[in-house]
């Protein structure tokens, strides 16, 4: 069984996401590679969604999508994002046997960025 699925697993991680060791470390380095002219951006694995409310922070013009297959996590995301019309949070089905319990940077695909 994924553990993504059960809403204590989910609460426990919540609780102590901010101290994962070099999460913000590896999140500053994301963000300072993200292109000025982003768009569009699909969070694969979004979560509570906190990447792409961080990405949508640095870039407020961009529109997101945050997939996620844990009822609990798109609970969350859902709620943040409640009164974002630039925002859709989507089920994503068929992904609950992957097992990706550890995820230090989240993957974020940047869609719409077309290099000079």
């Amino acid at each position: 069984m994924n553990k993504w699925t059960d809403t204590d697993h989910v609460t426990e991680y919540l609780s102590r996401a901010d101290r994962i060791p070099h999460r913000k470390e590896g999140e500053q380095v994301l963000m300072e590679h993200l292109p000025d002219t982003v768009s569009r951006v699909l969070d694969i694995g979004t979560g509570d969604g906190r990447l792409l409310s961080m990405i949508l922070a640095c870039r407020s013009n961009a529109e997101g999508v945050g997939l996620d297959f844990s009822p609990a996590m798109l609970e969350q995301a859902r709620s943040q994002f409640a009164d974002n019309k630039n925002v859709q949070i989507v089920e994503a089905i068929g992904f609950e046997d992957v097992d990706c319990y550890w995820k230090w940077l989240e993957l974020a695909l940047i869609i719409g960025y077309r290099p000079q």
